[in-house]
């Protein structure tokens, strides 16, 4: 038997989820915070430009989060069993790296 595909949570499971906190938030708060608030802190000593940290939202348009990355519709991790669907577009965000397309359109729009 195959499972479907695309199960959405509960609204009582998507409030359970968002009580959870973004591990990168605040920075002092857990290693994966830690680790990013070291990367961002050595950059400009590096002779890189001072970073802008961007947040997003933990819902996201499931384009946002796989479609604009360049996965595809047969991508494993969009089952249920890796993505928790809030409906049949909508997700939590599984990966900060979704944030990255919306902040290169942004920047093109004020640098292009």
């Amino acid at each position: 038997m195959v499972a479907n595909r695309y199960v959405t949570i509960t609204a009582e499971q998507l409030e359970h989820a968002l009580a959870k906190p973004d591990l990168t938030e605040p920075f002092d708060a857990h290693a994966v915070g830690l680790m990013a608030k070291r990367v961002l802190l050595g950059l400009e000593p590096g002779g890189w430009p001072a970073a802008t940290v961007k947040r997003g939202a933990r819902v996201v348009a499931a384009e946002e989060n796989y479609g604009l990355l360049g996965d595809g519709a047969e991508e494993v991790t969009l089952g249920s069993e890796h993505t928790r669907w809030v409906d049949s577009r909508h997700l939590l965000r599984t990966q900060t790296t979704s944030l990255i397309p919306l902040a290169l359109q942004t920047a093109a729009a004020r640098y292009g």
